[in-house]
């Protein structure tokens, strides 16, 4: 069985959570917040796919996404750092 069958529609879900808030004239933080939290939803997929170099750079883009919240911002930046060291994460969420 393809591990990837079960994620198809979250991943599906993400994306179109992030489209939708890159095709924003006005950035609103709130969906900025919520494009944030599907990057980081698609790193921990990523991870349980194990596919580390795209679970690294989801997780760095929300990151790059929480300035305003930096308890969140540094979650995920931990896990960056996590996932390059050990190519695993021991904490996906705060």
């Amino acid at each position: 069985i393809d591990s990837t069958v079960g994620f198809e529609t979250a991943v599906q879900e993400f994306n179109q959570v992030i489209a939708d808030y890159e095709s924003l004239t006005d950035k609103n933080f709130v969906v900025q917040e919520l494009a944030a939290e599907s990057y980081a939803r698609l790193g921990f997929i990523y991870t349980q796919l194990e596919d580390i170099d795209q679970a690294i750079l989801a997780y760095q883009e929300a990151a790059n996404l929480l300035k305003e919240r930096p308890e969140r911002q540094k979650l995920y930046q931990d896990n960056v750092e996590q996932l390059r060291a050990t190519g695993t994460i021991t904490r996906c969420d705060g």
